[in-house]
């Protein structure tokens, strides 16, 4: 059974919403429940004529990416899309799309794009409006597919700034003949929306205000006849409602680019804006009655479907991508690494508040730079779910990051350093991209003032210090954002010290990064977890052995009556010893689990033999708001570092000296070769460099490079590899 949601307009203010956000609970229609629905009269006043006015079905979406399903309601998919949009044949209608089909996705890395042609071909769209993400691969790749769509692709007022014509070879206007309708259509965007296209330079266009450029056209589709005029847009709400409320020969706008569903109805000429969700997840229905004037609004209903795991899929979209699945193969199903922890990659965090992964990502960004301070925009990060706890494969991956982002390394002074985060949280509350995860900074901000001026300058710090408007900090991040992309163009004039050429790429970084925490966990997980054992059973005998001296000294003939020698035994067994006894201490480390162990020689971990030690992926100090008590749960991976550094360093100063043996020989690992105790040593140095902080732990020591390189005796060729990144 298709869920869907149906509603009844009303009347409404300017920016009236009908429909909220994901926050909206939907309405889950049971079998043969029959739908309320009311047609709206057009808000200018004039009586319906006497004859039966003319109907048309139209159906919208827009912003899809994934032909594959996901883990959770709706699942989505374009299987079961296109049957739900095959169940309203009868009805023959009108499928229009509004734009960011061919970019970003895990599939879309791989193909360039290339399996939305035959998906939306099947899908019967009509006529389509550019999207920012359909140009990510550049313009001769979209042009590409342009001669393969069977439909026109709309973009009315960004122009090719050599030729005139609008960019891409896409169409100004078009009209469509539909169930005995002229419908009349253009696709306009918003200036900020060219900002996002790191393939297309400023210089190469030539932008027309989207009102101006939507009232001419309006009034040349009326020449041409048109019986309905229609804005196909790719921009964010508030312009959407500025094109309605300043435009009144739009009669109606379909909307793109946000990723929510909502419904809104404008004065004073009563427009209806529709935004229809996102990836193949839901799409609206809207059932009109045309008007006989253009200078009325349709009288209309409307339905949302939504495509939850109970539609079925359609047989000929699941085939197409099962050729494009094949394609990529099983390489998306390889192992990467483990998390112990759920990874927040959900756009209503990522751009708008911290997130654990956009930490992690930051941190890395920041390490791997030698930074001050690292950040990049939240709208990096793509797979808008949360990533359960356990393996992470390596489409989990592609579906975090399906963008190839080149990393330069700037250096910024603290004014400029300040505009910066300003700029990033000066569209909160909207889900914008811009939206900064960073590394190395606290601040707080207050989404109440205006934008420019939400962030009290006592409240930022860099390292733990409050920042300086003078200092020169470095700073790592994208060259996107370096750019003037998402409205950093404070970022444009930044000192590159190193640029995206000779860094490594971030998608680069955080794979490498989890392969080889990963080779980590299985070179150490057996040695750690001899030497935990090994330490327990230490502190046991230790306790034992108290024990044993308390048990002689009060009684002589304690040998004789157990048998055997079964007073031995019993010494290691635990004993329960009340509180403020000389023994104590003793039987205290008695009852010691292997947690309790690790902690006596250097860290908490909580470890239990046979998983990963990793926590491969967690939340970091050094992003906002920062929440202590939060933070100390989420990065009990980053003590099981901590103690592997901290077990070896206890190695290797007994090897460097006063940890030789008996006999005058140095302690080797039992197990291990040398060559194997060389790469666990190493290991556990780079395990240090990577996950600790700072400004968390205190323990600046392990951070520093030539202070590792001391405390370890790191050799000359690891030191170089480190020293590469190439671990």
């Amino acid at each position: 059974m298709i869920s869907k949601w149906s509603g009844m307009l009303r009347q409404a203010g300017s920016g009236d919403t009908i429909l909220g956000r994901r926050n909206a609970p939907p309405i889950h229609w049971r079998p043969h429940t029959r739908q309320r629905r009311c047609f709206v009269q057009a808000s200018s006043g004039v009586p319906p004529t006497a004859s039966e006015p003319r109907k048309l079905t139209i159906l919208h979406f827009n912003d899809v990416y994934n032909v594959e399903e996901r883990g959770i309601e709706p699942v989505g998919g374009a299987p079961r899309f296109a049957h739900a949009v095959r169940q309203f044949a009868g009805e023959k209608p009108l499928v229009l799309f509004s734009g960011d089909c061919l970019n970003p996705s895990l599939m879309s890395a791989f193909t360039r794009g290339e399996q939305m042609v035959p998906v939306l071909n099947s899908l019967g769209v009509q006529a389509a409006a550019v999207g920012n993400h359909d140009f990510d691969f550049g313009i001769p790749t979209l042009q590409k597919h342009m001669r393969s769509f069977r439909f026109p692709w709309l973009l009315s007022n960004v122009l090719d700034a050599a030729t005139g014509q609008p960019l891409g070879g896409a169409l100004r206007s078009h009209i469509i003949d539909w169930q005995g309708v002229r419908v009349g259509l253009m696709g306009l965007v918003e200036p900020e929306w060219l900002l996002t296209i790191p393939s297309i330079e400023e210089s190469d266009i030539k932008f027309l205000d989207f009102c101006k450029e939507g009232r001419q056209l309006a009034g040349e589709l009326a020449e041409q006849g048109a019986d309905l005029i229609v804005a196909l847009t790719h921009m964010r709400t508030p312009n959407d409602l500025l094109l309605a409320a300043g435009v009144p020969e739009i009669q109606m706008v379909l909307g793109g680019h946000d990723h929510h569903f909502e419904i809104t109805q404008t004065k004073p000429h009563g427009t209806h804006v529709f935004k229809s969700g996102t990836d193949f997840r839901e799409f609206c229905v809207i059932r009109l009655k045309v008007p006989a004037s253009l200078q009325d609004r349709p009288a209309l209903e409307w339905e949302r479907v939504e495509i939850n795991s109970s539609v079925p899929e359609d047989a000929e979209v699941a085939a197409i991508v099962k050729v494009y699945q094949d394609l990529i193969g099983t390489k998306m199903d390889e192992p990467l690494g483990w998390s112990h922890i759920d990874l927040d990659a959900r756009f209503d965090t990522v751009r708008q508040a911290e997130s654990n992964l956009g930490s992690l990502f930051a941190d890395v960004m920041r390490i791997s730079l030698g930074a001050d301070v690292a950040f990049f925009n939240g709208g990096t990060i793509r797979s808008d779910q949360i990533h359960a706890a356990g393996q992470l494969l390596m489409r989990d991956f592609v579906s975090m990051l399906p963008f190839t982002d080149d990393l330069v390394l700037l250096e910024l002074s603290g004014a400029d350093l300040l505009k910066v985060l300003e700029t990033g949280v000066g569209a909160v509350p909207a889900l914008e991209g811009r939206f900064l995860q960073v590394s190395g900074l606290r601040f707080a901000f207050d989404a109440a003032q205006p934008a420019g001026s939400r962030i009290p300058l006592e409240s930022v710090e860099v390292a733990g210090a409050p920042l300086d408007l003078d200092h020169v900090y470095k700073v790592a991040t994208k060259a996107y954002l370096r750019g003037g992309k998402d409205g950093f163009d404070s970022l444009k004039k930044s000192t590159v010290l190193v640029d995206g050429e000779t860094n490594p790429r971030l998608a680069t970084l955080i794979q490498y990064l989890l392969m080889r925490v990963e080779q980590l966990n299985q070179q150490l997980a057996k040695e750690l977890h001899r030497m935990l054992l090994s330490e327990q059973q230490r502190l046991i005998d230790e306790a034992g052995g108290l024990q044993a001296e308390e048990g002689s000294s009060s009684s002589s003939s304690s040998s004789s009556s157990g048998g055997n020698g079964s007073g031995d035994a019993a010494s290691k067994q635990p004993v329960a010893v009340a509180a403020g006894s000389s023994s104590g201490e003793a039987a205290g480390l008695q009852q010691e689990t292997l947690a309790g162990a690790a902690v006596r020689v250097g860290a908490a971990v909580q470890y239990s033999p046979g998983s990963p030690i990793s926590g491969t992926v967690t939340g970091f100090p050094g992003s906002i708001p920062h929440d202590a008590e939060r933070h100390v749960q989420e990065v009990s991976s980053t003590g099981a570092a901590i103690s592997l550094a901290l077990l070896l360093r206890q190695r290797s100063e007994q090897a460097a000296g006063g940890g030789d043996d008996e006999d005058g020989s140095q302690e080797k690992w039992p197990g291990l070769s040398e060559e194997e105790e060389a790469a666990a040593h190493s290991s556990a140095v780079l395990s240090a460099l990577w996950f600790l902080d700072p400004c968390a732990h205190g323990l600046d020591e392990l951070i520093v490079f030539d202070a590792v390189k001391r405390k370890f005796g790191i050799a000359p060729a690891a030191e170089q590899r480190i020293r590469r990144l190439d671990l």
